[in-house]
């Protein structure tokens, strides 16, 4: 599967790891120049069949993805959306910010009304971490033996309830 990780903190960061880890191709991107270094140097230094790609933008990331998951702060979320849709992505969806009514609200003003909208958006949250942070802190098995809870909309029901 194709995968876009956006945001490479320590979830998005250990989310990029496991899934390359498992043999996804996965490309990352983040809006920090210098975590982008620092992804693409940790990527030279695994087996090749477990490395990631990072991508200068968004657009770039999205192109070819089957998933986006979005891995933002919040107050991130809304230009992370607007540059999704202006990449023309129509694609699965899905977050891992603790809090799903502003990330289901942003999501049905930006992505569900665009020309081409989204196959779907399913919400998440997982149930992990650590006290340090930064794609420096980034474990692959972050989340393993971890919940990872999902917000499943169904289909015809309001997005903002």
């Amino acid at each position: 599967m194709n995968i876009a990780v956006i945001g490479l903190g320590l979830i998005g960061g250990s989310l990029m790891r496991a899934l390359a880890a498992a043999g996804h191709r996965v490309l990352g991107f983040d809006a920090d120049p210098e975590v982008r270094a620092t992804a693409r140097s940790a990527a030279a230094r695994v087996p090749a069949a477990q490395r990631w790609q990072i991508t200068a933008t968004i657009r770039d990331a999205a192109a070819d993805a089957d998933l986006v998951a979005l891995a933002v702060p919040l107050p991130a979320l809304d230009d992370v959306l607007d540059a999704l849709v202006a990449s023309g992505f129509h694609g699965l969806i899905t977050d891992v910010t603790s809090v799903k009514g502003p990330v289901r609200e942003a999501v049905a003003r930006r992505l569900r009304g665009a020309a081409n909208p989204l196959a779907g958006f399913v919400g998440g949250h997982p149930m992990a971490g650590k006290e340090t942070s930064g794609f420096a802190a980034a474990d692959p098995a972050l989340f393993t033996g971890c919940a990872w809870v999902l917000c499943l909309d169904e289909p015809g029901c309001s997005t903002t309830g």
